[in-house]
C-alpha cells in the first residue's frame, strides 16, 4: 500500500507515475521492470519513490489492484441484471473482462502479471484483489445473489464467487498462448462454468 506522502500529492503527479508504472510494468515482466525508468517517466527524482512506495512491488500491487478495484461493482451490477444468478452474470463478466484484457493500453500489462510474474506475487495480489477488495464488498454482493437458486451457505458463495474469478484468469491465459478468439475462450469459460453449476457426479433416477 503507497504511503500517506503518495495521496497527498495532486492528481496530474499521481497520474504520471501510475502511467509510467503502467507503461515499465507493460513493457517488461515485473523482476525485469526498472525503478530508473519508472521514475524517470514520471519526471520525479529517485529518492521521491522511496517516500511513496516501499519498494517497486508496492508499487506494482497498486497499479494491479487500482485497475481491478472496478471489479466488486461490476459483479454487484451484473447479479442485479441477471437477477441473482451467479452463472449468467460470471458469463456476461468474462465477455468485460476479456475485452479489457485484450486492451492494448492494458494487454501486456496484465499478460506480463498472468504469464510471467512469480506464482507467489500472483496469489498474494490475486488473493488481496479477490479476498480483500472483496471481503469489503461481501455482504453487498452477497445481497444480490438469489440464495434459492444455490443450496450453499453464504460462505460457500463466496468461495464459489473466488474460484470462477481464478477459473477466467486461467482462461485468459490460456486464450493469449493459443491465440483463442473471444468466442472460443468463452465458450472455454462457460465449459467451466457448468462443471460449477452442474457438478460431476451422476446422480441416481
Amino acid at each position: 500500500m503507497p504511503k500517506n506522502t503518495f495521496f497527498n500529492l495532486n492528481k496530474n503527479k499521481i497520474d504520471n507515475i501510475i502511467n509510467a508504472a503502467v507503461k515499465e510494468f507493460s513493457r517488461v515482466p515485473f523482476d525485469k521492470a526498472s525503478i530508473n525508468n519508472i521514475v524517470s517517466d514520471a519526471n520525479i527524482p529517485r529518492g521521491s519513490f522511496y517516500q511513496y512506495f516501499e519498494n517497486k512491488e508496492d508499487l506494482y500491487e497498486y497499479v494491479i489492484r487500482s485497475i481491478c478495484i472496478s471489479k466488486g461493482n461490476t459483479l454487484k451490477s451484473l447479479l442485479e441484471k441477471n437477477g441473482g444468478d451467479i452463472f449468467k452474470s460470471f458469463e456476461s463478466l468474462f465477455i468485460q473482462e476479456f475485452q479489457f484484457f485484450k486492451d492494448k493500453n492494458y494487454h501486456d500489462l496484465f499478460k506480463n502479471f498472468f504469464a510471467h510474474s512469480r506464482q507467489s506475487m500472483q496469489e498474494k495480489i490475486s488473493n488481496k484483489i479477490l479476498m480483500d477488495d472483496m471481503n469489503k464488498k461481501h455482504q453487498e454482493i452477497i445481497k444480490m445473489v438469489n440464495m434459492r437458486l444455490y443450496n450453499l451457505t453464504e460462505e460457500n458463495i463466496f468461495t464459489l464467487l473466488h474460484l470462477l474469478f481464478t477459473s477466467m484468469r486461467n482462461v485468459f491465459i490460456k486464450a493469449d498462448r493459443k491465440n483463442l478468439t473471444e468466442e472460443e475462450a468463452l465458450n472455454t469459460y462457460k465449459n467451466i462454468l457448468n462443471i460449477f453449476k452442474y457438478g460431476v457426479l451422476k446422480t441416481n433416477d
